[in-house]
């Protein structure tokens, strides 16, 4: 998987590439957000637009680094999953963990604004 960082407003923006599975890849995220963790970014968003698949552990992964944001007073939020995607996380229910967001513009602006779920 490859993860690139860039900011969209004042917020930053990881954009995933590729499967999201046991190993290096949530290994990479995990230190990845962690990292803007310490920041204080305020929000992170995820762009999973280009996660073509995710096992139980990737999954695992996403809901470690929403505690592990959460616990630091900051926010993570998913954008753009694809269909496989959404239904992983409405079969596990983490759709009423995760603010999931179709357009970046929505996900990266205030924290007042409420999710348009995918």
């Amino acid at each position: 998987m490859e993860i690139t960082s860039r900011i969209s407003g004042n917020c930053p923006v990881l954009d995933l590439n590729g499967r999201l599975f046991l190993g290096a890849a949530t290994k990479k995220l995990r230190h990845t957000v962690r990292e803007l963790t310490k920041k204080n970014q305020g929000k992170i968003v995820l762009n999973m637009k280009n996660v073509n698949k995710i096992d139980s552990c990737g999954l695992g992964e996403l809901v470690h680094c929403y505690s592990h944001a959460k616990s630091h007073g900051q926010k993570l939020v998913l954008l753009n999953p694809q269909d496989r995607t959404m239904r992983l996380l409405l079969l596990t229910k983490l759709e009423t963990v995760f603010d999931i967001f179709n357009d970046e513009s929505l996900a990266v602006a205030d924290s007042s604004q409420k999710p348009v779920a995918a």
